[in-house]
């Protein structure tokens, strides 16, 4: 498999029209590495989660599918597939907790000539059964 060093620009979007405080969205600027093996690109990175510490992400996206595993200090196992509920698991200070999430859009490019891409996923999430929101992440990525 070959990796390539990237500088990462994230955002992160959640909106829930229904609570509308609720909404957030944050940017980071992060150092990380793109995968590719067996058909699927890898984005791998670490970031912190305000107030609580230090985690790391591998997503895996592959066609309409991806999967977004984060270990450290709130681990997380999210598996999407574009138009299907698929059920996950977010642990976090109480326990762990049941999350299911529909996505909407999975999309990934790596142009490893000119070391640049971009990764979007767009996904319903609810925690407990409870609606978090459409969760919107976009990477964009260049080589080191």
């Amino acid at each position: 498999m070959e990796t390539f060093d990237v500088d990462i620009l994230f955002t992160s979007r959640i909106v829930n029209m229904d609570q509308p405080g609720a909404s957030q969205i944050t940017r980071s600027t992060l150092h990380g590495r793109i995968a590719e093996g067996a058909g699927s690109l890898y984005l791998i990175f670490s970031d912190t989660v305000e107030e609580i510490g230090a985690v790391d992400y591998t997503i895996k996206i592959n066609g309409d599918e991806a999967l977004i595993r984060r270990t450290g200090a709130v681990p997380m196992r999210q598996p999407l597939f574009i138009g299907k509920p698929m059920n996950g698991t977010y642990e976090g200070p109480y326990g762990t907790m049941a999350t299911e999430a529909t996505a909407q859009r999975i999309e990934a490019t790596w142009d490893r000539k000119i070391g640049s891409g971009a990764a979007s996923l767009v996904y319903d999430m609810t925690l407990q059964g409870e609606y978090v929101g459409q969760c919107r992440l976009d990477y964009r990525y260049t080589a080191k």
